[in-house]
C-alpha cells in the first residue's frame, strides 16, 4: 500500500488524512501509520496549512479549519528510489 500512496501523490499533488483513508477504505490511524513510515524515509513531506500570520486571531482565516496536507517528495533520489520500489 505505501506505493499505492506514493502513487496517489504523484497524480494528485497533495492529499489529506482523511482523502487518503476515504481513498484506501481504511482507517486514518492505517494511513497516518504509514505516512510516517514514507515520511521517515523523506518520500512525503507533511505540510501544516498555518495561518500565523493572520491578525484576526483565525476568526476569519481560511484556513482555520483546514487539515494539513500530503505531498510528494520529488528529488531525484526519490524519484529513483519510487522507480526501484515499483520493479518486480
Amino acid at each position: 500500500m505505501l506505493r499505492d500512496i506514493l502513487a496517489l501523490l504523484k497524480e494528485r499533488k497533495s492529499q489529506s488524512l482523511t482523502e487518503l483513508a476515504l481513498h484506501f477504505r481504511v482507517s486514518e490511524s492505517t494511513i497516518e501509520a504509514m505516512l510516517n513510515i514514507l515520511q521517515q524515509k523523506n518520500r512525503v513531506s507533511k505540510i501544516e496549512l498555518d495561518c500565523g500570520s493572520c491578525r484576526n486571531a483565525c476568526s476569519a482565516c481560511a484556513f482555520k479549519n483546514q487539515p494539513a496536507v500530503y505531498t510528494l517528495n520529488e528529488s531525484k533520489t526519490n524519484k529513483s528510489n519510487i522507480e526501484k520500489e515499483e520493479k518486480p
